[in-house]
């Protein structure tokens, strides 16, 4: 029984969690409930549901989860991937907002389409937006100054549902910038970022878990666990590609998308003989350090 179940996780996990998420989403919205309520609970859930699925059907046995990574992951979660964006959308993303109103009615033109299906815009949204988080990302990894920030993403040496969150407060600034401001500028509804958010936030978790699944075709289309892994890996030549958090279109574009047929190594973090800290506070001054 366990042998069946397993195989229909490996083909309809990944899919089957995003579109359920989009579409409680949606509902929740029309309901008419809080926002930030429907992301936690959403997170909340996946998070649960995917610590589950990770201990009876892991892609690889040496990512056994541990306390300590634990610890260290949940404080990033909630202070760099929690604390930054709302600090962001606090100080910036207001003035951001105004700015795009005041152009639109100066103007009297909008770059969104607002007058689309909220699917299409959606859809827009994830590729529009991936397009300024891809080249943070790639010059996170070709610049020496901005990879001694984005290490601490790349130092988990197992990847699980949390490593999603371990990220520099600096990174998670540079990134969620390039991503949602473009968008405001651009006109895009508050409904359509956050449609976006709540994908991006479910599609980390999946996109780190150690969950054996095989999403054959859809690593043309999304970065995948499949690709995922890859970037993770230790060798510098096969992490330098599948910069995409989302979607893996500018990939597959500039040419850094990287899909043999073979599975990736269990074999992640850091470049060998790396000293990195293992503790938050450590990881936090890395950058000045490192």
């Amino acid at each position: 029984m366990l042998k069946k179940f397993q195989f229909i996780t490996q083909y309809l996990f990944y899919p089957g969690v995003l579109c359920f998420g989009v579409f409680l989403a949606f509902w929740a919205k029309q309901k008419e409930i809080p926002e930030t309520l429907i992301v936690s609970v959403l997170m909340i859930l996946t998070t649960v549901t995917i610590f589950i699925f990770q201990r009876h059907f892991p892609f690889s046995r040496r990512w056994k989860f541990t306390w300590l990574d634990f610890r260290v992951d949940i404080l990033h979660a909630f202070f760099s991937m929690g604390g930054v964006p709302f600090l962001i959308q606090i100080l910036i993303l207001g003035s951001v907002f105004q700015l795009a109103t005041w152009g639109s009615e100066t103007l009297t033109i909008s770059l969104w389409p607002n007058q689309w299906p909220i699917l299409i815009q959606f859809i827009l949204a994830l590729v529009a937006g991936e397009f300024g988080s891809y080249w943070v990302h790639r010059f996170c990894h070709e610049k020496s100054f901005l990879w001694k920030i984005h290490a601490v993403h790349h130092s988990p040496e197992r990847l699980y549902a949390l490593s999603s969150g371990r990220n520099h407060p600096f990174n998670v600034a540079l990134s969620y910038s390039s991503q949602v401001i473009p968008l405001i500028l651009m006109g895009a509804s508050k409904d359509v970022l956050y449609f976006q958010a709540v994908f991006t936030g479910l599609h980390g978790l999946l996109q780190h878990s150690n969950i054996k699944m095989n999403t054959l075709f859809l690593s043309w289309f999304f970065s995948t666990p499949h690709l995922h892994r890859y970037h993770h890996s230790r060798e510098i030549e096969v992490s330098n590609a599948n910069y995409g958090s989302n979607i893996i279109l500018w990939d597959i574009i500039f040419r850094t998308w990287h899909c043999p047929k073979k599975q990736p190594s269990d074999d992640v973090g850091l470049p060998k003989g790396t000293n990195f800290p293992e503790d938050y506070l450590g990881q936090l001054v890395s950058p000045f350090k490192f």
